[in-house]
């Protein structure tokens, strides 16, 4: 598994954003978990192609 590369501000913000719309999706429902898994998604996605 590669490293996250939290330096890069792309892929902070994307995780950043991912980390809140998860405690609102265990909190007010299913859409905002799902909005927090795809932001994860695409945060990863942005990590592969830094490295």
């Amino acid at each position: 598994m590669k490293t996250i590369n939290y330096k890069n501000p792309i892929v902070a913000s994307y995780l950043f954003i991912a980390g809140i719309f998860i405690v609102l999706g265990f909190s007010q429902g299913l859409i905002f978990f799902l909005i927090g898994a795809l932001s994860v998604a695409l945060g990863i996605k942005e990590n592969n192609k830094l490295t």
